[in-house]
C-alpha cells in the first residue's frame, strides 16, 4: 500500500496543480483602455447615458479606474498593480472590455503624506453611521472609542497619482468588508472632503469621503 501510495502521489499532486491552472485559465478576463501616467476624468458605457469616473495611471504600470452611481459614489472598480492582470470588484462572470468613451486630464499637484495627513477626521459610512477616527504621524488609522462605526488601518507610500497605500479594517459599519485594501486618495474634486478612502475585499467596494475636524 505505501509503495502504491509513492508511486502515485506525485501523479495526483501534478493533476491538482494542472485542474488548479485550468480554473485559472478558465476565469473572465478583464481589460480596460491604457492611458499615460496621470490622472483622468473618464467616461464609460454608452454614448447616451455614460459612466462618470476617476482614472489613475502609475508609472510603473499600476492602474485604478473607479467607477461611481448617480451620486459619484464608487459602484465598481478595476486595478491592476505594475503589469500584472486587470481584476475587477465586484467579480464579473464574463470576459469584460472596459472602454473609455471621454478621458479629460485632471492636475493633481498635492503628493500626500502620512505625516501631513495627521490629524481628525469623520466620516459616514453606507448605513449612515458616524465614523470618527485619527491618523497618527506614522500611518495607523485609530478609531474612537465612542464610534460604533470603528475604521483601523495603516497607510504607506501610494504609487499612483494623489494617493498613499492603504490597509483598512471595520467593525460595526453595516455591510462594509471587515477587511480590504486600496488607496488614500486626495483629489481636487473630493472638496469639502479631505480625502476618499478607496478599497475592496475582492468582493464588495468600500468608498468613504473623510472630513477634517
Amino acid at each position: 500500500m505505501n509503495r502504491f501510495f509513492k508511486r502515485w502521489a506525485p501523479v495526483a499532486l501534478g493533476l491538482a496543480l494542472a485542474a488548479c491552472g485550468s480554473n485559472d485559465d478558465n476565469a473572465p478576463k478583464v481589460s480596460v483602455d491604457d492611458l499615460s501616467e496621470g490622472a483622468y476624468t473618464v467616461s464609460t458605457g454608452n454614448q447616451d447615458t455614460p459612466t462618470v469616473g476617476r482614472y489613475l495611471a502609475a508609472a510603473d504600470g499600476s492602474r485604478l479606474l473607479i467607477v461611481g452611481d448617480d451620486n459619484g459614489v464608487a459602484r465598481s472598480l478595476y486595478r491592476k498593480t505594475g503589469n500584472g492582470d486587470w481584476v475587477a470588484v465586484p467579480p464579473v462572470d464574463k470576459d469584460t472590455q472596459v472602454s473609455l468613451l471621454r478621458k479629460d486630464p485632471v492636475v493633481i499637484s498635492t503628493t500626500p503624506t502620512v505625516a501631513g495627513l495627521a490629524g481628525h477626521y469623520v466620516t459616514t459610512s453606507p448605513a449612515g453611521a458616524a465614523a470618527g477616527f485619527s491618523i497618527t504621524t506614522d500611518g495607523n488609522i485609530v478609531a474612537d472609542a465612542t464610534s460604533t462605526c470603528r475604521l483601523t488601518g495603516k497607510l504607506g507610500t501610494g504609487v499612483l497619482p494623489g494617493t498613499l497605500k492603504l490597509e483598512l479594517s471595520t467593525a460595526g459599519c453595516g455591510e462594509l468588508p471587515a477587511s480590504s485594501t486600496g488607496v488614500l486618495s486626495v483629489d481636487p474634486d473630493l472638496a469639502p472632503a479631505r480625502f476618499r478612502l478607496v478599497a475592496d475585499d475582492r468582493s464588495k467596494v468600500v468608498d468613504l469621503r473623510a472630513f477634517a475636524e
